[in-house]
């Protein structure tokens, strides 16, 4: 073998890893601070019981609602539920604190990895049964998570089968809006969107906008994207 032809192989090679689709969840390695636990039950596609009793609510992202009383079952959410009960329930799982280990509600906030070293934040992302919730007080992973959002939104997977052009069903053009300090965006005209000042308003022409600013939508009663 000439050394044009190895230089060359070695060159494709290196291209190959640096082109790498970041669909590979596992490629971030499991944390060594990270803490084993036993999944004793999945509450619904984000949030799950250890076996000491604690609520567990996976950080940087957010599943579709299925089982909350107040609100109707949302577009893929038993799916993401039933997909997050086959891949936890009863099993080990490895566990990262957030910065913020907790939330107002008691839950505690953690990156989760399965043994195999399956990052399992960021595989929901990847598969469409999540889309990317940041919060400023646990960044980690939001630009990784983001990037596999992309991909899973260009390549229609999950939740993002569904036609979103704008418009809503009733076939009326619609906008959406966020505040600058904000993660959230809203439909324009949603109560929950009232409040926010001119100088703070940001608007968006599509929802797909809104969601690769970084946001997530808003569970106001009233607003479209509920």
């Amino acid at each position: 073998m000439t050394r044009k032809l190895i230089l060359t192989l070695v060159m494709m090679m290196l291209l190959s890893g640096c082109m790498a689709s970041p669909r590979a969840t596992g490629q971030l390695g499991i944390p060594k601070e990270a803490k084993e636990a036993l999944v004793k039950r999945v509450v619904d596609g984000d949030t799950f019981v250890i076996g000491n009793g604690q609520k567990v609510r996976m950080i940087g992202i957010n599943t579709p609602e299925s089982v909350d009383p107040r609100r109707k079952v949302e577009f893929y959410g038993k799916e993401a539920s039933q997909y997050v009960k086959k891949m936890l329930e009863g099993k080990k799982v490895l566990l990262q604190w957030g910065q913020t280990p907790q939330d107002k509600y008691g839950r505690w906030l953690a990156w989760v990895w399965l043994p195999d070293g399956t990052f399992v934040n960021g595989e929901l992302v990847a598969k469409g049964y999540a889309q990317v919730y940041t919060f400023k007080d646990n960044p980690e992973h939001a630009e990784y998570l983001l990037q596999l959002q992309k991909q899973a939104r260009e390549e229609q997977l999950g939740l993002w089968g569904k036609a979103d052009d704008g418009i809503s069903e009733k076939g009326t053009v619609v906008g959406f809006v966020a505040s600058r300090n904000s993660k959230v965006y809203h439909e324009k005209g949603c109560p929950g969107a009232d409040g926010i000042e001119k100088q703070n308003l940001l608007e968006f022409s599509t929802e797909k906008e809104a969601i690769d600013s970084g946001r997530r939508m808003c569970k106001v009663s009233g607003c479209l994207s509920e």
